[in-house]
């Protein structure tokens, strides 16, 4: 929306029309510093799901190499250490699936909809 000019010459008159312009410019330097608020607020988000995407890409590579990597067990049973990472293999394609999704969102919408992942 536009604003009338202010003219500062104008304000050694202190008429009502000047105060009132005033007012309005007051009230759009609010919007705007809202506006500009809310745009740093989702470069933040931005960055930490860009941050969150590489985590994850190197959480993945790791999880492939732990799968590559030949323990040397004594006997049959499986030491606690590789039944964990057995198991955090199993839910690395939900974590994946959601993160990428959200990745992926372009709105707010998607945003309630991401669902809370328990890491044990």
């Amino acid at each position: 929306m536009g604003q009338p000019t202010l003219v500062f010459s104008d304000h050694f008159l202190d008429s009502l029309d000047f105060r009132e312009w005033l007012k309005y410019h007051e009230i759009e330097l609010d919007r705007t510093n809202k506006f500009i608020n809310e745009l740093i607020k989702e470069g933040t988000i931005a960055l930490l799901l860009t941050r969150t995407h590489n985590l994850l890409n190197a959480v993945r590579k790791f999880s492939q190499s732990l799968q590559e990597f030949q323990f040397e067990c004594i006997g049959d049973a499986e030491m606690d250490d590789e039944v964990n990472i057995g198991k955090s293999n199993e839910t690395r394609p939900r974590r994946e699936r959601v993160i990428s999704c959200y990745c992926g969102a372009g709105s707010e919408d998607n945003i309630h909809s991401i669902e809370v992942i328990k890491y044990t």
